[in-house]
This record gives structure tokens, C-alpha cells and sequence, in this order.
């Protein structure tokens, strides 16, 4: 035998002589086990660890697995077990056949795997502090306890977070522990924490710097309602432009469209709308506006169709349905009630608002007082509730104020239902020329649209604004107090009549004389008075009747005479022509004193160049010249204003005819109503027409339907 085929003989031999050591170690750490001489068994397996990877890694496994052994080391015990696995996924068929002899396969090295996790956690519920319990979860992932360690850590760590509180502790538990059963109740708590701290200082700026921000927030909902209510409360149509241009997408969008949309129509002019439609383009109401804006100018006539009544355009067109009234139209609506409920429709007939209140008034600054169960409140041109309904009284919206009265207390609202001034008064009125009247404690005085009295509550009576001045009346006595806090005619007067081109009439024992706006005495009571109300003797373009032992004559604002008191009566509406009174006859005399040739039963006063004259019962028509343009021969006849048309009665019917008596409508009408310049109404046996004074023709007619 030569040395080459040797060398492999020697082999053969040296490997069948280490696997007998091998086997007979393995065996004998198994036996040292069962003897549980464990330092035996670490010193057999120890010996063995190179040469039989699985089994020696086993049994150290199994010896460090053990509690009641100076070895006891769990940590280490898993480290063998899985070096024995991993050595078992490359043992060769021989050695798994031997491994099996001594009770070593995939399934005993899996079984101690089990069996170590679960010690594991026997061991940290002896003492499961934050220290061990990460140490389990880092280490023995694998342990059927595995999840149960995972709540306790995400419980304890909760528990935390839920005693820090903040909004800090409950992100950084969600940082933490993004898969807890506590996620939900965290990302709740985080929201609700991060929202009251963003806005803690209740400054609306921190509500808009939160929504800006964190716009996914589960609060900005409620941050959006304390944005917009602080804009509800300013009501202005900045406030709710600036909030759409920040907050253009958010719960209150269509809310503050509609506010803005009913603040611009509080001011109802075509350029406000056009304005509107200009300006914000994105404006959802932007076809109501456009359509606004269409109706606009459009003319439109109730007219009477049996019981009912009809809107009509003046090209004829009947728009809408049959209402049993139909009112004004008043910011571009008009109250309609059928079956004893009322809404609102537009000059199209559209509905707008379903009749479905008990009474309704006019539309002003864009809302309309509405009664529901006899109850008042608000509405605005979108038909949504601006004021409650539970209001006794409400009045109509003026100087953006509405007067109301509840459980006998009275007081303002703005638009959207705000109470203001804060304080009641026993009584309020409409705000006119900036000013209304309240009564506090049984007295009458004034107040601003800022809440503050221009005239104080001390007072009996007091008039509504006219201008910048206003009639009070104490103990019986009358003076004049200018809205500024200032009396400016002291209260000394019987009577003192209402200002007039900066006069006032005044009464003193009776006597009638007047005074300037600043209580000089311009003419002094020289005349005497015939009735109690002071109107009568007003100025009118720089004169004023005057009445003085039964007579009646004109003076100046310097009290001179211009026409001598010997009248038996004096008209006077302002022109150069009056109506005066001899005896039972009626003449007309200049301001130059005079006559006019012809006295009548009756006369009217000269309008537009023309009055009315009567004799015998009969009427004709004269021109401020004197002449008689229509003969006095009909039963009445009334002019129509602005027009060179006539309305004439003959045996109880009416016609048209025009200042030279030509006739245009013959006298086959109950009654005829003027809407304007160009239409008038046409009456007949209950049912309307109407008919078109320049065209001369009827234009609609009950009958036409």
C-alpha cells in the first residue's frame, strides 16, 4: 500500500473514531441532564459544541432552561436553542437519524423554543417592570405571551400619557404605539388636548391659526363654530368676506354666503348687486343675484281676476299663479297669501319664500318680520330663520335695528338676532334719521344706532327724529331738544308746531307767532290759532298762512302781509296760485294779491298748471291763466299726475280723456286707479284691466285669461 492510499484510509478511520466520541458525549450530557447534574451535563455538551452543533446547543439550551440550576439563564438558553436550530437546517440525513435516537428533532428544538417563552414571561410577571417588559417584547417576540406583554407595555404607557394629559404625552403615545387597542381613545384625547391648547387664550386668532394648521383635526369643526359665531357677532360684510377669502371651504361656507348676499341686498340698489356679481365671482348665490338684477326695473301690476288677484307685466303677461292677495313689491319681493298663509314671490311670480306663515310684511334691509303661532320673528330673503320666533311685537328692520317686545320688555335686535344696547326699555320704537324714541321708567327720550341718548329719558313725549331736531313735551309744556344732547328751544310752549325751513309755529295765551330752529323769536305772536294742531300754519317755500278774527291771509318768513288777512279761508300747498274763500264761493288769487276772474262752488288746489273747478255740481278744468280748458259739465273729473290725461265721471262711470276733452277711454268703468304715468287700473264689475295711457290700449284684461 502506498502512502497516497493511505492518507484517505486514515480519514475514514479518524472521522469513524470522533463520530463514537461524538455520540458517546452527546448521550452522556443527556444522562448527566436526567440526573439533573447539570454542571455534569455543561461540561459534556461544552465539549462536544464544535463537533455536534445541534445536539450540544440543545442540551445547553435545556441546561439554562432549567430554574432550579446555578446555570439558570433564559437569555442564554434561547441563544442555544436557536444556534440548535440553525444547525439543524444543515444536518446532514445521517446525523438527524442519530439526533432522533436521543429524542433531538425540528419539533423538540421548536417545543423548548415554546417552552422558553413562556418561562420568559413567568418570570416577568414576578416582577414586570418597564425595564423587563422591554426586554421580553425585544427578545422573546416569538412567545405565545408575546401579545399580552404588548398591552401591558401599551397599557402602562396610556396610563402615563393619560396622567401627563397633554397633547405632547397622547402624540408621542401615538408615535410610540401606533397599533394599540388605545389608539382611538389616544388620537381622541390628542385632538381634544392639541385644539383647547392651540386655543387656550380664547383669542379668535388661535381658533384661525388652529383650523389653518391642522385643518384634519376632529376639533376644527368646533373651532370653525367659534370663528364664524365671533364673525355672526361682528355681522359686518368685511367680517364675513375675509372669513370666506381664509376659510373658503369649511361647515359655515354656505352660511356666510348667504350673510354676505343679505348684507349687500340690506342696501338695494342695482349697483350694489352689480357690484357683488363683479366682485366675487365664486359666489354660490350668483344666479339669484343675476336674476336680481334682471327683475330689477321690471314694472309689475296686481290686478283683480274675480276673487283673486294677478301679477301683470306691462307687456300683459300674467306671472304666476292666482293669490288671494298679492302686496308690494319691496326689495324686489312681495307678500302673497293664499288659504290664509303668506310667503313671497319675485316679479317672475317665482316662489322664493313657501307661503307658510300667518301674516307676513315687507321685505327691509333684506329681512321681512314674519308671525308663526302668533309669535313674531325674522326672516331673510333666502327664507332661512334671522330671528327667532318668540317675539310678542317686532318691528321692521331701519338703521340695521329692529325694534321688538317680549313679556313686556322691550328692546333692539340686529339682523341676525343679537340683542342689543344691553339694557331693556319699556318701550322702543323705529329708528328714523339715525335716532329712535325709548321710554325707561315712564319717560320718553332718544337714543343713537351706537346705543347712546341723544335726547335723555326725561320727558312725556317725544317726537321721531326730524333731521338732526325733535319736539319733547314736559308737564304740559313743548320745547326742542337737537340730537346732540342740546335743548335748543327751552320748554316753554303751549304748542309748538313741527320745524319747517327752519321755523317752527308756537303758541303763547293762545296766540300764534314763530320762532327760528335756535328759539329766536321771528314773528311774535300776533295771531290767533283755530284749531289745536299747529300743521296749518307751517311755511311752505318761504310762506305761511296765518289766521287772526275769522280771517285768513299769507305773510312771509319776515311776517310781512303778502296776501292781507280778509280771506273767509286760504289754501295753500306751495304755489304761486291760491284757493281762496268769499262768503260759499272759491276764487284763486296770486301772491301778488291778484284775482283770477271766476268764483266757484269748489275748487283744487293748482297742480301742474290746472285745477279742478265746480258749479251746479258739475266739474270743468282751468288752467292757471284763468282759462277754462274743459267746459263745466261732467260729474267729476280728477287729473292724472304727470300727465296731460284727465279721468271724467258722467252718470256715475269713468273714462279718459285729455286736457282739450278729446275722449281716449270711453265712461264704461266703475273706477279707474293711476299705477304710474303710463298704466291705470280699469275697474269693472269687481274685475281689472289694464290699460296703457300712451298706447291707448288695454294691455290685460280678466277676460283675456
Amino acid at each position: 500500500m502506498t502512502l497516497k492510499h493511505t492518507y484517505p484510509a486514515l480519514l475514514v478511520i479518524g472521522f469513524l473514531f470522533s463520530t463514537s466520541l461524538y455520540a458517546g458525549g452527546l448521550e452522556k450530557g443527556m444522562e448527566a441532564l436526567e440526573k439533573k447534574d447539570y454542571y455534569g451535563a455543561k461540561k459534556q455538551f461544552g465539549k462536544i459544541l464544535f463537533k455536534d452543533p445541534v445536539g450540544a446547543h440543545y442540551g445547553l439550551g435545556l441546561v439554562h432552561f432549567e430554574k432550579q440550576n446555578p446555570f439558570y439563564d433564559l437569555d442564554l438558553s434561547l441563544r442555544h436553542c436557536n444556534s440548535a436550530d440553525s444547525a439543524y437546517q444543515f444536518a446532514i440525513p445521517r446525523d438527524i437519524d442519530r439526533l432522533k435516537e436521543v429524542g433531538i428533532d425540528g419539533n423538540a428544538i421548536k417545543d423548548l423554543k415554546r417552552r422558553i417563552g413562556l418561562r420568559a414571561y413567568e418570570d416577568l410577571m414576578e416582577d414586570p417592570t418597564d425595564e423587563q417588559i422591554s426586554t421580553f417584547l425585544s427578545n422573546y417576540k416569538f412567545s405565545s405571551k408575546y401579545p399580552e406583554v404588548v398591552e401591558m407595555r401599551n397599557e402602562r404607557a396610556f396610563e402615563r400619557a393619560r396622567a401627563a394629559d397633554t397633547f405632547e404625552s397622547y402624540r408621542q403615545f401615538i408615535i410610540d404605539f401606533p397599533g394599540s387597542e388605545h389608539r382611538a381613545q389616544a388620537d381622541s384625547l390628542y385632538a381634544l388636548r392639541f385644539f383647547e391648547d392651540k386655543t387656550s387664550s380664547g383669542n379668535v386668532e388661535g381658533y384661525k391659526q388652529f383650523v389653518k394648521e391642522f385643518p384634519a383635526n376632529p376639533f376644527t369643526d368646533q373651532a370653525f363654530d367659534t370663528i364664524f359665531n365671533w364673525v355672526d357677532r361682528i355681522g359686518t360684510f368685511k367680517a364675513y368676506k375675509d372669513f370666506l377669502l381664509d376659510f373658503p371651504e369649511n361647515k359655515h361656507t354656505d352660511d356666510a354666503w348667504k350673510a354676505l348676499n343679505v348684507i349687500i341686498l340690506q342696501d338695494y340698489s342695482k349697483k350694489r348687486v352689480v357690484g357683488m356679481i363683479k366682485a366675487m365671482n365664486r359666489n354660490p348665490y350668483k344666479a339669484e343675484l343675476e336674476e336680481i338684477l334682471d327683475l330689477f326695473d321690471r314694472k309689475r301690476f296686481v290686478m283683480k281676476q274675480d276673487s283673486s288677484r294677478v301679477l301683470v307685466g306691462v307687456d300683459g303677461q300674467a306671472y304666476g299663479r292666482p293669490y288671494d292677495q298679492i302686496g308690494d313689491f319691496h326689495e324686489g319681493l312681495a307678500k302673497v297669501t293664499k288659504n290664509g298663509k303668506s310667503g313671497y314671490i319675485n316679479k317672475n311670480g317665482k316662489v322664493i319664500i313657501p307661503l307658510e306663515y300667518d301674516d307676513a310684511y315687507i321685505f327691509s334691509e333684506g329681512l321681512a318680520v314674519v308671525e308663526k303661532n302668533g309669535k313674531f320673528g325674522a326672516i331673510d330673503r333666502f327664507g332661512d330663520v334671522a330671528i327667532p320666533f318668540k317675539y310678542d311685537e317686532l318691528g321692521n328692520s331701519s338703521y340695521g335695528y329692529l325694534p321688538f317686545e317680549r313679556n313686556g320688555t322691550s328692546g333692539f335686535l340686529n339682523w341676525r338676532g343679537k340683542l342689543q344696547f344691553n339694557r331693556p326699555f319699556e318701550f322702543a320704537s323705529d329708528f328714523n334719521d339715525g335716532s329712535a324714541v325709548v321710554r325707561v321708567d315712564g319717560l320718553y327720550g332718544a337714543i343713537d344706532t351706537a346705543g347712546k341718548y341723544t335726547i335723555p329719558a326725561l320727558y312725556d313725549w317725544v317726537e321721531d327724529r326730524q333731521g338732526e331736531l325733535s319736539r319733547v313735551k314736559k308737564d304740559g309744556l313743548h320745547g326742542l331738544y337737537s340730537h346732540g344732547y342740546k335743548l335748543t328751544i327751552p320748554i316753554i310752549y303751549e304748542r309748538l308746531g313741527a320745524p319747517s325751513e327752519g321755523i317752527l309755529a308756537f303758541s303763547s295765551d293762545g296766540m300764534l307767532g314763530y320762532l327760528s330752529e335756535n328759539g329766536d323769536t321771528l314773528i311774535p305772536p300776533r295771531y290767533s290759532i283755530s284749531s289745536e294742531n299747529l300743521r296749518p300754519y307751517r311755511f311752505i317755500n318761504g310762506h305761511a298762512r296765518v289766521h287772526h278774527e275769522g280771517k285768513w291771509g299769507l305773510i312771509d318768513a319776515e311776517g310781512n302781509e303778502v296776501l292781507a288777512v280778509t280771506y273767509d279761508d286760504l289754501e295753500y300747498d306751495g304755489y304761486s296760485v291760491l284757493t281762496f274763500r268769499e262768503k260759499n264761493k272759491w276764487g284763486f288769487v296770486r301772491l301778488n294779491g291778484e284775482k283770477l276772474e271766476g268764483m266757484f262752488d269748489r275748487v283744487t288746489p293748482f297742480e301742474q298748471g290746472i285745477s279742478v273747478i265746480h258749479e251746479d255740481g258739475k266739474a270743468g278744468l282751468m288752467n292757471s291763466l284763468g282759462q277754462q280748458l274743459i267746459p263745466i259739465e261732467y260729474q267729476d273729473l280728477k287729473p292724472i299726475q304727470d300727465t296731460e290725461l284727465i279721468i271724467f265721471t258722467e252718470a256715475d262711470r269713468q273714462g279718459i280723456m285729455d286736457r282739450t276733452g278729446v275722449v281716449v277711454l270711453e265712461a264704461e268703468y266703475d273706477r279707474i286707479e293711476p299705477l304710474n304715468i303710463r298704466f291705470a287700473r280699469l275697474i269693472k264689475d269687481g274685475n281689472d284691466e289694464l290699460f296703457d295711457l300712451i298706447d291707448k290700449g288695454v294691455k290685460w284684461s280678466y277676460n283675456m285669461q
